[in-house]
Protein backbone atom coordinates (compact mmCIF):
# COMPACT_ATOMS: atom_id res chain seq x y z
CA UNK A 1 0.00 0.00 0.00
CA UNK A 2 1.14 3.39 -0.43
CA UNK A 3 -1.04 5.97 1.07
CA UNK A 4 -4.44 4.53 0.66
CA UNK A 5 -6.58 3.92 3.68
CA UNK A 6 -6.44 0.44 4.99
CA UNK A 7 -8.98 0.48 7.80
CA UNK A 8 -12.27 2.04 6.90
CA UNK A 9 -14.43 0.80 9.71
CA UNK A 10 -16.38 -1.67 7.61
CA UNK A 11 -14.79 -4.85 8.90
CA UNK A 12 -17.06 -7.10 10.88
CA UNK A 13 -14.26 -8.87 12.64
CA UNK A 14 -14.13 -8.27 16.35
CA UNK A 15 -10.44 -9.03 16.37
CA UNK A 16 -9.77 -6.26 13.89
CA UNK A 17 -10.80 -3.73 16.50
CA UNK A 18 -7.93 -5.01 18.60
CA UNK A 19 -5.49 -4.68 15.71
CA UNK A 20 -6.49 -1.14 14.86
CA UNK A 21 -4.99 0.51 17.91
CA UNK A 22 -2.16 2.89 18.58
CA UNK A 23 -0.42 3.49 15.27
CA UNK A 24 -3.23 2.07 13.24
CA UNK A 25 -5.68 4.46 14.86
CA UNK A 26 -3.44 7.34 13.85
CA UNK A 27 -3.35 5.94 10.36
CA UNK A 28 -7.12 5.71 10.32
CA UNK A 29 -7.45 9.33 11.34
CA UNK A 30 -4.83 10.49 8.90
CA UNK A 31 -6.50 8.82 5.97
CA UNK A 32 -10.02 9.79 6.92
CA UNK A 33 -9.86 13.28 8.22
CA UNK A 34 -12.27 14.33 5.46
CA UNK A 35 -14.88 12.82 3.27
CA UNK A 36 -15.26 9.22 4.45
CA UNK A 37 -18.98 9.20 3.85
CA UNK A 38 -19.19 12.10 1.42
CA UNK A 39 -19.52 11.58 -2.27
CA UNK A 40 -18.44 15.03 -3.36
CA UNK A 41 -16.69 15.47 -6.68
CA UNK A 42 -14.52 18.28 -7.93
CA UNK A 43 -16.77 20.54 -10.09
CA UNK A 44 -16.03 20.18 -13.78
CA UNK A 45 -13.56 17.38 -13.19
CA UNK A 46 -15.47 14.45 -11.78
CA UNK A 47 -12.68 12.98 -9.70
CA UNK A 48 -13.59 11.61 -6.27
CA UNK A 49 -12.91 13.29 -2.99
CA UNK A 50 -9.81 11.20 -2.28
CA UNK A 51 -7.33 9.32 -4.46
CA UNK A 52 -5.44 6.41 -2.91
CA UNK A 53 -3.19 4.98 -5.57
CA UNK A 54 -1.53 5.66 -8.91
CA UNK A 55 0.16 3.45 -11.52
CA UNK A 56 1.94 4.66 -14.67
CA UNK A 57 3.16 2.01 -17.11
CA UNK A 58 4.49 4.88 -19.26
CA UNK A 59 4.86 8.67 -19.14
CA UNK A 60 1.63 9.09 -21.07
CA UNK A 61 -0.55 6.31 -19.63
CA UNK A 62 -1.63 6.94 -16.02
CA UNK A 63 -4.28 5.17 -13.91
CA UNK A 64 -5.53 6.35 -10.49
CA UNK A 65 -7.97 4.83 -7.98
CA UNK A 66 -9.95 6.10 -5.01
CA UNK A 67 -13.31 6.28 -3.29
CA UNK A 68 -16.57 4.67 -4.35
CA UNK A 69 -15.14 2.32 -6.93
CA UNK A 70 -13.47 5.17 -8.81
CA UNK A 71 -10.74 4.51 -11.36
CA UNK A 72 -9.63 7.20 -13.81
CA UNK A 73 -7.41 6.84 -16.86
CA UNK A 74 -5.26 9.32 -18.76
CA UNK A 75 -3.48 8.50 -22.02
CA UNK A 76 -1.86 11.92 -22.51
CA UNK A 77 0.24 12.26 -19.36
CA UNK A 78 -2.54 13.59 -17.15
CA UNK A 79 -4.01 16.38 -19.27
CA UNK A 80 -7.34 14.59 -19.79
CA UNK A 81 -9.09 11.83 -17.86
CA UNK A 82 -11.78 9.20 -18.46
CA UNK A 83 -13.60 7.23 -15.79
CA UNK A 84 -13.22 3.47 -15.94
CA UNK A 85 -16.17 1.12 -15.51
CA UNK A 86 -15.53 -0.89 -12.37
CA UNK A 87 -19.02 -2.11 -11.50
CA UNK A 88 -18.49 -1.44 -7.78
CA UNK A 89 -18.89 1.31 -5.17
CA UNK A 90 -16.29 -0.20 -2.84
CA UNK A 91 -13.15 1.75 -2.03
CA UNK A 92 -10.29 0.80 -4.34
CA UNK A 93 -7.08 1.03 -2.33
CA UNK A 94 -4.54 0.10 -4.97
CA UNK A 95 -4.06 -0.21 -8.71
CA UNK A 96 -1.14 -1.79 -10.57
CA UNK A 97 -0.73 -1.80 -14.35
CA UNK A 98 1.49 -4.49 -15.85
CA UNK A 99 1.58 -2.56 -19.13
CA UNK A 100 -0.59 -0.01 -20.95
CA UNK A 101 -3.40 -2.50 -21.46
CA UNK A 102 -3.41 -5.01 -18.59
CA UNK A 103 -3.54 -4.43 -14.88
CA UNK A 104 -5.20 -5.16 -11.52
CA UNK A 105 -6.92 -3.23 -8.74
CA UNK A 106 -7.92 -4.23 -5.19
CA UNK A 107 -9.95 -2.86 -2.31
CA UNK A 108 -12.61 -3.40 0.31
CA UNK A 109 -14.01 -6.80 1.27
CA UNK A 110 -11.85 -8.93 -0.94
CA UNK A 111 -12.33 -6.83 -4.07
CA UNK A 112 -9.95 -7.75 -6.91
CA UNK A 113 -10.40 -6.45 -10.45
CA UNK A 114 -8.62 -6.94 -13.78
CA UNK A 115 -8.50 -4.77 -16.91
CA UNK A 116 -7.37 -5.68 -20.42
CA UNK A 117 -8.12 -2.36 -22.10
CA UNK A 118 -5.91 0.08 -20.27
CA UNK A 119 -8.25 0.68 -17.32
CA UNK A 120 -11.44 1.67 -19.16
CA UNK A 121 -13.31 -1.48 -18.11
CA UNK A 122 -12.75 -3.92 -15.26
CA UNK A 123 -13.99 -7.39 -14.34
CA UNK A 124 -14.11 -8.98 -10.89
CA UNK A 125 -11.77 -11.86 -10.10
CA UNK A 126 -12.51 -14.58 -7.55
CA UNK A 127 -9.87 -15.34 -4.92
CA UNK A 128 -9.46 -17.75 -1.95
CA UNK A 129 -10.37 -14.83 0.33
CA UNK A 130 -13.76 -14.01 -1.18
CA UNK A 131 -15.64 -15.58 1.70
CA UNK A 132 -13.35 -14.25 4.43
CA UNK A 133 -14.49 -10.65 4.13
CA UNK A 134 -10.95 -9.36 4.34
CA UNK A 135 -9.75 -6.10 2.86
CA UNK A 136 -7.08 -6.21 0.17
CA UNK A 137 -4.65 -3.35 0.74
CA UNK A 138 -2.16 -3.74 -2.10
CA UNK A 139 -1.79 -5.48 -5.44
CA UNK A 140 1.27 -5.69 -7.67
CA UNK A 141 1.30 -6.94 -11.23
CA UNK A 142 4.79 -8.27 -11.89
CA UNK A 143 3.60 -8.90 -15.45
CA UNK A 144 0.18 -9.60 -17.02
CA UNK A 145 0.18 -13.13 -15.58
CA UNK A 146 2.03 -12.85 -12.24
CA UNK A 147 0.25 -10.89 -9.53
CA UNK A 148 0.60 -10.61 -5.74
CA UNK A 149 -2.16 -9.39 -3.39
CA UNK A 150 -1.79 -8.60 0.35
CA UNK A 151 -4.16 -7.38 3.04
CA UNK A 152 -5.51 -7.84 6.54
CA UNK A 153 -5.27 -11.07 8.54
CA UNK A 154 -1.90 -11.84 7.03
CA UNK A 155 -3.42 -12.15 3.55
CA UNK A 156 -0.79 -13.02 0.96
CA UNK A 157 -2.05 -14.62 -2.25
CA UNK A 158 -0.41 -15.16 -5.62
CA UNK A 159 -1.49 -15.93 -9.19
CA UNK A 160 0.70 -17.00 -12.11
CA UNK A 161 -2.09 -17.14 -14.67
CA UNK A 162 -3.48 -13.64 -14.68
CA UNK A 163 -5.87 -14.16 -11.78
CA UNK A 164 -7.62 -17.28 -13.05
CA UNK A 165 -6.34 -19.24 -10.05
CA UNK A 166 -4.58 -18.26 -6.84
CA UNK A 167 -2.19 -19.86 -4.36
CA UNK A 168 -2.96 -18.89 -0.75
CA UNK A 169 0.34 -18.13 1.00
CA UNK A 170 -1.23 -16.15 3.87
CA UNK A 171 0.46 -16.01 7.27
CA UNK A 172 -0.87 -18.83 9.41
CA UNK A 173 -0.33 -20.02 12.97
CA UNK A 174 0.84 -23.62 13.31
CA UNK A 175 1.70 -25.84 16.33
CA UNK A 176 5.29 -24.59 16.25
CA UNK A 177 4.32 -20.91 15.87
CA UNK A 178 5.22 -18.73 18.92
CA UNK A 179 1.60 -17.56 19.16
CA UNK A 180 0.22 -21.08 19.31
CA UNK A 181 0.58 -21.58 23.05
CA UNK A 182 -1.40 -18.40 23.74
CA UNK A 183 -4.35 -19.28 21.53
CA UNK A 184 -7.67 -20.44 22.89
CA UNK A 185 -8.27 -24.16 23.24
CA UNK A 186 -10.78 -23.96 20.37
CA UNK A 187 -8.24 -22.36 18.03
CA UNK A 188 -5.63 -24.91 19.02
CA UNK A 189 -8.00 -27.72 18.18
CA UNK A 190 -8.77 -26.12 14.81
CA UNK A 191 -5.05 -26.03 14.03
CA UNK A 192 -4.52 -29.66 15.09
CA UNK A 193 -7.42 -30.62 12.83
CA UNK A 194 -5.66 -28.97 9.90
CA UNK A 195 -7.84 -25.86 9.70
CA UNK A 196 -5.81 -22.70 9.03
CA UNK A 197 -5.79 -19.97 11.66
CA UNK A 198 -4.47 -16.76 10.15
CA UNK A 199 -2.17 -14.30 11.85
CA UNK A 200 -3.76 -11.12 13.15
CA UNK A 201 -1.39 -8.94 11.15
CA UNK A 202 -2.16 -6.45 8.39
CA UNK A 203 0.11 -6.50 5.34
CA UNK A 204 -0.06 -3.07 3.72
CA UNK A 205 2.02 -3.16 0.54
CA UNK A 206 3.68 -5.52 -1.92
CA UNK A 207 6.25 -4.50 -4.53
CA UNK A 208 8.31 -6.45 -7.05
CA UNK A 209 11.03 -5.44 -9.47
CA UNK A 210 10.11 -6.26 -13.01
CA UNK A 211 12.13 -7.25 -16.05
CA UNK A 212 14.58 -10.03 -15.19
CA UNK A 213 14.71 -9.61 -11.40
CA UNK A 214 12.93 -11.99 -9.02
CA UNK A 215 13.12 -9.59 -6.07
CA UNK A 216 9.92 -8.80 -4.15
CA UNK A 217 9.10 -7.11 -0.84
CA UNK A 218 6.11 -6.85 1.52
CA UNK A 219 5.53 -4.23 4.25
CA UNK A 220 3.01 -4.31 7.09
CA UNK A 221 2.10 -3.46 10.64
CA UNK A 222 4.47 -3.44 13.61
CA UNK A 223 7.63 -3.05 11.56
CA UNK A 224 6.94 -6.14 9.46
CA UNK A 225 8.91 -6.16 6.20
CA UNK A 226 9.61 -9.26 4.11
CA UNK A 227 11.95 -9.79 1.17
CA UNK A 228 12.14 -12.50 -1.47
CA UNK A 229 14.78 -13.39 -4.03
CA UNK A 230 12.56 -15.97 -5.72
CA UNK A 231 9.55 -13.89 -6.73
CA UNK A 232 7.82 -14.73 -3.46
CA UNK A 233 7.59 -18.46 -4.19
CA UNK A 234 9.69 -21.19 -2.62
CA UNK A 235 12.81 -21.95 -4.62
CA UNK A 236 13.49 -25.34 -6.22
CA UNK A 237 16.48 -25.77 -3.92
CA UNK A 238 14.40 -25.20 -0.80
CA UNK A 239 14.84 -21.44 -0.44
CA UNK A 240 12.01 -19.84 1.56
CA UNK A 241 9.55 -17.74 -0.38
CA UNK A 242 9.76 -14.84 2.08
CA UNK A 243 12.36 -13.82 4.68
CA UNK A 244 11.57 -11.39 7.52
CA UNK A 245 13.86 -8.37 7.54
CA UNK A 246 15.45 -6.81 10.63
CA UNK A 247 15.20 -3.18 11.67
CA UNK A 248 18.49 -2.10 13.22
CA UNK A 249 18.65 0.20 16.25
CA UNK A 250 21.30 1.11 18.80
CA UNK A 251 18.77 1.64 21.60
CA UNK A 252 19.66 -0.79 24.42
CA UNK A 253 18.19 0.37 27.76
CA UNK A 254 19.43 -1.28 30.92
CA UNK A 255 17.11 -3.61 32.90
CA UNK A 256 15.11 -2.06 35.74
CA UNK A 257 15.97 -3.73 39.04
CA UNK A 258 13.60 -4.08 41.96
CA UNK A 259 14.31 -3.78 45.67
CA UNK A 260 14.58 -6.74 47.99
CA UNK A 261 10.89 -6.72 48.71
CA UNK A 262 10.49 -7.58 45.06
CA UNK A 263 7.84 -4.95 44.26
CA UNK A 264 9.45 -1.49 44.29
CA UNK A 265 11.78 -0.10 41.63
CA UNK A 266 15.18 0.66 43.12
CA UNK A 267 15.27 4.37 43.92
CA UNK A 268 18.54 4.96 42.09
CA UNK A 269 17.03 3.71 38.82
CA UNK A 270 14.00 5.94 38.63
CA UNK A 271 16.02 8.84 37.22
CA UNK A 272 17.50 6.74 34.42
CA UNK A 273 14.07 5.26 33.67
CA UNK A 274 12.56 8.74 33.36
CA UNK A 275 15.40 9.86 31.09
CA UNK A 276 14.83 6.86 28.84
CA UNK A 277 11.06 7.46 28.75
CA UNK A 278 11.48 11.12 27.77
CA UNK A 279 13.77 10.10 24.92
CA UNK A 280 10.99 7.88 23.59
CA UNK A 281 8.13 10.37 23.78
CA UNK A 282 9.08 12.19 20.57
CA UNK A 283 9.80 9.02 18.59
CA UNK A 284 6.36 7.53 17.92
CA UNK A 285 7.75 4.89 15.56
CA UNK A 286 9.49 3.20 18.49
CA UNK A 287 7.73 1.22 21.23
CA UNK A 288 8.91 -0.41 24.43
CA UNK A 289 8.65 -4.10 25.20
CA UNK A 290 8.89 -5.16 28.86
CA UNK A 291 9.54 -8.62 30.22
CA UNK A 292 9.38 -9.18 33.98
CA UNK A 293 11.94 -11.53 35.56
CA UNK A 294 11.64 -13.62 38.74
CA UNK A 295 14.61 -14.21 40.99
CA UNK A 296 15.87 -17.71 41.67
CA UNK A 297 15.15 -17.20 45.37
CA UNK A 298 11.50 -16.34 44.66
CA UNK A 299 11.04 -19.43 42.54
CA UNK A 300 12.78 -21.74 45.00
CA UNK A 301 10.37 -20.66 47.72
CA UNK A 302 7.69 -22.67 45.98
CA UNK A 303 7.09 -26.40 46.53
CA UNK A 304 6.94 -28.85 43.69
CA UNK A 305 3.17 -28.72 44.00
CA UNK A 306 3.07 -24.96 44.07
CA UNK A 307 0.30 -22.81 42.78
CA UNK A 308 2.00 -20.68 40.09
CA UNK A 309 -0.53 -17.83 40.35
CA UNK A 310 1.49 -15.87 42.93
CA UNK A 311 4.44 -15.93 40.51
CA UNK A 312 2.20 -14.79 37.66
CA UNK A 313 0.82 -11.98 39.79
CA UNK A 314 4.29 -10.91 40.94
CA UNK A 315 5.60 -10.79 37.38
CA UNK A 316 2.51 -8.91 36.23
CA UNK A 317 2.87 -6.41 39.10
CA UNK A 318 6.46 -5.66 38.11
CA UNK A 319 5.50 -5.13 34.49
CA UNK A 320 2.75 -2.72 35.50
CA UNK A 321 5.08 -0.81 37.82
CA UNK A 322 7.47 -0.11 34.94
CA UNK A 323 4.60 0.71 32.58
CA UNK A 324 3.11 3.22 35.05
CA UNK A 325 6.52 4.86 35.45
CA UNK A 326 6.84 5.22 31.68
CA UNK A 327 3.32 6.60 31.37
CA UNK A 328 3.98 9.16 34.12
CA UNK A 329 6.65 10.74 31.90
CA UNK A 330 4.30 10.93 28.92
CA UNK A 331 4.71 7.64 27.06
CA UNK A 332 1.33 6.38 25.85
CA UNK A 333 0.23 3.08 27.32
CA UNK A 334 -0.36 1.61 23.84
CA UNK A 335 3.36 1.98 23.19
CA UNK A 336 4.32 -0.29 26.09
CA UNK A 337 3.87 -4.01 25.55
CA UNK A 338 4.48 -6.91 27.88
CA UNK A 339 6.07 -9.84 26.11
CA UNK A 340 5.21 -13.42 26.86
CA UNK A 341 2.48 -12.87 29.38
CA UNK A 342 1.78 -15.59 31.94
CA UNK A 343 -0.44 -18.52 30.84
CA UNK A 344 -3.27 -17.80 33.30
CA UNK A 345 -5.36 -20.68 31.91
CA UNK A 346 -2.43 -23.10 31.99
CA UNK A 347 -4.59 -26.04 33.10
CA UNK A 348 -6.13 -26.20 29.65
CA UNK A 349 -2.71 -26.49 28.01
CA UNK A 350 -0.86 -28.88 30.31
CA UNK A 351 -2.55 -31.98 28.91
CA UNK A 352 -1.08 -31.25 25.47
CA UNK A 353 2.21 -29.81 26.69
CA UNK A 354 3.20 -31.02 30.21
CA UNK A 355 6.37 -28.92 30.16
CA UNK A 356 4.68 -25.68 29.12
CA UNK A 357 4.43 -24.23 32.64
CA UNK A 358 7.95 -25.11 33.75
CA UNK A 359 9.36 -23.76 30.48
CA UNK A 360 7.61 -20.45 31.00
CA UNK A 361 8.93 -20.12 34.56
CA UNK A 362 12.44 -21.06 33.46
CA UNK A 363 12.33 -18.39 30.76
CA UNK A 364 11.55 -15.82 33.45
CA UNK A 365 14.32 -16.89 35.83
CA UNK A 366 17.08 -14.40 36.65
CA UNK A 367 19.63 -13.68 39.34
CA UNK A 368 17.61 -10.81 40.76
CA UNK A 369 14.08 -9.41 40.44
CA UNK A 370 13.92 -7.06 37.45
CA UNK A 371 12.13 -6.03 34.28
CA UNK A 372 14.00 -6.15 30.99
CA UNK A 373 13.27 -3.33 28.56
CA UNK A 374 13.68 -3.49 24.83
CA UNK A 375 13.12 -0.87 22.18
CA UNK A 376 10.75 -2.45 19.68
CA UNK A 377 11.27 -1.44 16.09
CA UNK A 378 7.61 -1.58 15.12
CA UNK A 379 6.48 1.41 13.12
CA UNK A 380 3.36 1.11 11.04
CA UNK A 381 4.68 0.74 7.49
CA UNK A 382 2.82 1.99 4.42
CA UNK A 383 4.68 1.55 1.13
CA UNK A 384 7.82 -0.29 0.05
CA UNK A 385 9.76 0.65 -3.12
CA UNK A 386 13.13 -0.41 -4.54
CA UNK A 387 15.17 1.25 -7.30
CA UNK A 388 17.28 -1.88 -7.86
CA UNK A 389 17.78 -5.27 -6.13
CA UNK A 390 19.75 -3.68 -3.25
CA UNK A 391 18.48 -0.12 -2.62
CA UNK A 392 14.99 0.47 -1.27
CA UNK A 393 12.83 2.44 1.14
CA UNK A 394 9.70 1.97 3.23
CA UNK A 395 7.46 4.87 4.23
CA UNK A 396 6.24 4.86 7.81
CA UNK A 397 4.34 6.60 10.57
CA UNK A 398 6.20 9.07 12.76
CA UNK A 399 8.03 11.12 10.12
CA UNK A 400 10.51 8.39 9.25
CA UNK A 401 11.61 6.39 6.26
CA UNK A 402 13.27 3.00 6.52
CA UNK A 403 16.29 2.56 4.24
CA UNK A 404 17.91 -0.70 3.06
CA UNK A 405 21.06 -1.15 0.98
CA UNK A 406 21.17 -4.95 1.15
CA UNK A 407 17.94 -5.90 -0.57
CA UNK A 408 15.77 -5.72 2.54
CA UNK A 409 17.79 -7.97 4.86
CA UNK A 410 18.37 -5.06 7.26
CA UNK A 411 16.76 -1.65 7.61
CA UNK A 412 17.79 1.61 9.28
CA UNK A 413 15.81 4.67 10.24
CA UNK A 414 15.98 7.97 8.40
CA UNK A 415 14.22 10.94 10.00
CA UNK A 416 12.81 13.41 7.43
CA UNK A 417 12.74 16.23 9.98
CA UNK A 418 8.99 16.57 10.40
CA UNK A 419 6.57 14.52 12.45
CA UNK A 420 3.59 12.91 10.81
CA UNK A 421 2.86 10.07 8.47
CA UNK A 422 5.06 9.46 5.43
CA UNK A 423 2.61 7.73 3.12
CA UNK A 424 4.89 7.23 0.14
CA UNK A 425 8.66 7.28 -0.40
CA UNK A 426 10.17 6.61 -3.81
CA UNK A 427 13.85 5.91 -4.62
CA UNK A 428 14.23 7.77 -7.90
CA UNK A 429 17.81 6.46 -7.94
CA UNK A 430 20.12 4.67 -5.54
CA UNK A 431 20.86 8.03 -3.86
CA UNK A 432 17.83 10.24 -4.49
CA UNK A 433 14.61 9.66 -2.51
CA UNK A 434 11.37 11.62 -2.64
CA UNK A 435 9.05 11.32 0.39
CA UNK A 436 5.49 12.68 0.73
CA UNK A 437 2.79 12.46 3.37
CA UNK A 438 0.21 14.24 5.45
CA UNK A 439 -0.49 17.99 5.46
CA UNK A 440 1.38 18.69 2.24
CA UNK A 441 4.60 17.09 3.43
CA UNK A 442 7.26 16.61 0.76
CA UNK A 443 10.97 16.02 1.36
CA UNK A 444 13.89 15.13 -0.90
CA UNK A 445 17.15 13.38 -0.02
CA UNK A 446 20.13 13.41 -2.39
CA UNK A 447 22.34 11.20 -0.20
CA UNK A 448 20.34 8.04 0.30
CA UNK A 449 18.36 9.27 3.29
CA UNK A 450 21.20 10.68 5.39
CA UNK A 451 19.76 14.20 5.14
CA UNK A 452 16.52 15.71 3.84
CA UNK A 453 15.49 19.10 2.48
CA UNK A 454 12.05 20.66 2.22
CA UNK A 455 10.80 20.89 -1.35
CA UNK A 456 9.83 24.44 -2.34
CA UNK A 457 11.02 25.10 -5.88
CA UNK A 458 8.01 25.35 -8.13
CA UNK A 459 5.93 23.34 -5.68
CA UNK A 460 2.26 24.28 -5.43
CA UNK A 461 1.27 25.44 -1.96
CA UNK A 462 -1.27 22.86 -0.92
CA UNK A 463 -2.42 21.63 2.46
CA UNK A 464 -3.51 18.10 1.75
CA UNK A 465 -2.59 14.49 2.30
CA UNK A 466 -0.36 13.06 -0.41
CA UNK A 467 -1.04 9.35 -0.57
CA UNK A 468 0.81 7.71 -3.45
CA UNK A 469 3.55 8.46 -5.95
CA UNK A 470 5.18 6.82 -8.96
CA UNK A 471 7.97 7.62 -11.40
CA UNK A 472 8.77 6.70 -15.00
CA UNK A 473 12.30 7.96 -15.45
CA UNK A 474 12.38 11.62 -14.44
CA UNK A 475 8.59 11.98 -14.85
CA UNK A 476 6.57 11.43 -11.71
CA UNK A 477 2.95 11.64 -10.58
CA UNK A 478 1.52 12.26 -7.12
CA UNK A 479 -2.07 11.80 -5.89
CA UNK A 480 -3.93 12.67 -2.72
CA UNK A 481 -6.90 14.29 -1.05
CA UNK A 482 -9.48 16.30 -2.92
CA UNK A 483 -8.75 14.62 -6.25
CA UNK A 484 -5.29 16.17 -6.23
CA UNK A 485 -2.90 15.03 -8.95
CA UNK A 486 0.56 16.58 -9.39
CA UNK A 487 3.24 15.96 -11.99
CA UNK A 488 7.01 16.45 -12.12
CA UNK A 489 9.31 16.16 -15.11
CA UNK A 490 12.58 16.73 -13.27
CA UNK A 491 12.69 13.87 -10.71
CA UNK A 492 10.73 15.73 -8.07
CA UNK A 493 12.59 19.04 -8.10
CA UNK A 494 9.46 20.92 -9.19
CA UNK A 495 5.78 20.02 -9.45
CA UNK A 496 2.68 21.34 -11.18
CA UNK A 497 -1.01 20.75 -10.62
CA UNK A 498 -2.88 18.57 -13.06
CA UNK A 499 -6.03 18.36 -10.92
CA UNK A 500 -7.57 20.38 -9.43
CA UNK A 501 -6.36 22.97 -11.95
CA UNK A 502 -4.84 25.62 -9.72
CA UNK A 503 -1.40 26.93 -8.85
Amino acid sequence: MTTKQKYDGTSTSVALARVVSSFCILFFLACHDTGLTRREEIPGVGLPDDLFSISAPSKSHVVVSGYWGAIYVSTDGGSNWKRGETGTRRLIYDVSMADEQRGFACGQRGLLLRTDDGGLSWRKISTPKDSDNVHFFSVHAVDPEKVWVVGEWGTRIYSSDGGETFVDDSLVIGPSHPQFVWLSVDDQERIRAGEPVFEDLGLTDVWCLRKESERCWIAGEFGTVYSSSTGGVKGSSGEPGWVLGKIVSDEKPAPINFSENGSDIEEGQRTSLETFARSMVDTPHLNVAIQPRLSRREILKMDEDYDPYPLFELADERGRAVQYALEAVGLLSDRVRQRGGPPWDYDEFLEDDPDMLSNWIESRRSDSPRVDLEVVQSPHLFAVRFSDPLNGVVSALGGVVLRSIDGGVTWRYSDVGRKGAIFSAYPVSSRKIVAVGEKGLIRISEDGGTSWVRQEKGFPKVFTFFRDMTFVGSTGFLVGQGGTILRTTDSGESWSHLLPGRE
